[in-house]
């Protein structure tokens, strides 16, 4: 479904109102003209319950902004409309009470041409990007080769700021994005990193599909992580899940390689 609204014959417009997530965002952000409200939280977020982003959200994170991809992966970063426009998951913000408006011109009026264009009539600026803003650090801490060279810079970064934002997880700075990759599992960081890294080399919505649907495979087949996740953070919300490896020390080459070699019958023939 996610490769088919990207690849419609005809102009498909998505309102991405309110909370926008994981298969919301394979929705939504696949289409050729996004729409976003100033009610919109968006992001990927299978990292806290122990996965790795699906739905194509790979690509999308792949074509983002220099590495903002990988930032917004590993820590399940939420984002504002402002930030989705700037990183590519949006393409025009409309206030919430115009969605209606919005939907009875694209219906009924023939001019302008274009959906894109109609949506021009709507369109408000949107406040600066929070997450624009953050580029230089998170560029600097998340192209680094591996997870543990991450952390280290956020780490170096943190303590050069002192920004005292661990305790703010809602904010783009390098002590809050420490501490959100503190909460999620090796694993899921190391397999989402390298996933990011393949579809940004592959740049084709498809291959990216194929590669996430092998992943999820090897999960729901071989891994305990990821219904331990939806155990702590959906069913007994108790926010203390119990990963199967603690450390990024314990994540070896060759367990990341076998995940992204898993046998699965194929998506497209």
């Amino acid at each position: 479904l996610n490769a088919a609204i990207a690849a419609f014959p005809h102009p498909v417009v998505a309102f991405a109102n309110g909370v926008t997530m994981g298969g919301g965002v394979g929705l939504a952000c696949h289409a050729p003209v996004r729409i976003v409200t100033e009610t919109s939280r968006l992001a990927m977020p299978e990292t806290r319950i122990g996965f790795t982003p699906d739905v194509g959200g790979t690509l999308l994170l792949a074509n983002a902004p220099g590495h903002v991809g990988e930032y917004l992966a590993l820590t399940s970063a939420e984002m504002d409309a402002a930030d989705a426009i700037y990183a590519g998951f949006a393409d025009h913000l409309v206030r919430r009470e115009d969605l209606g408006a919005v939907r009875d011109a694209l219906e009924t009026r023939a001019d302008p041409s274009t959906p894109g264009e109609l949506i021009l009539l709507f369109d408000e600026t949107p406040e600066p990007s929070a997450l624009a803003s953050a580029r230089g650090w998170i560029d600097d801490a998340f192209s680094r080769g591996s997870v543990p060279e991450i952390r280290a810079r956020l780490t170096e970064l943190a303590e050069q700021a002192d920004d005292g934002a661990t305790h703010d997880l809602g904010a783009h700075t390098p002590a809050a994005a420490l501490a959100l990759l503190e909460q999620r599992p090796p694993l899921a960081l190391a397999i989402t990193l390298q996933s990011v890294r393949r579809s940004r080399e592959t740049n084709d919505l498809r291959t990216a599909l194929e590669q996430e649907y092998r992943l999820m495979m090897w999960y729901v087949e071989t891994q305990p992580d990821m219904v331990e996740g939806i155990r702590a953070h959906m069913i007994d919300k108790d926010r203390a899940p119990r990963w199967t490896l603690a450390t990024d020390a314990e994540v070896t080459p060759a367990l990341v390689a076998e995940a992204f070699d898993h046998k699965v019958t194929p998506l497209f023939p």
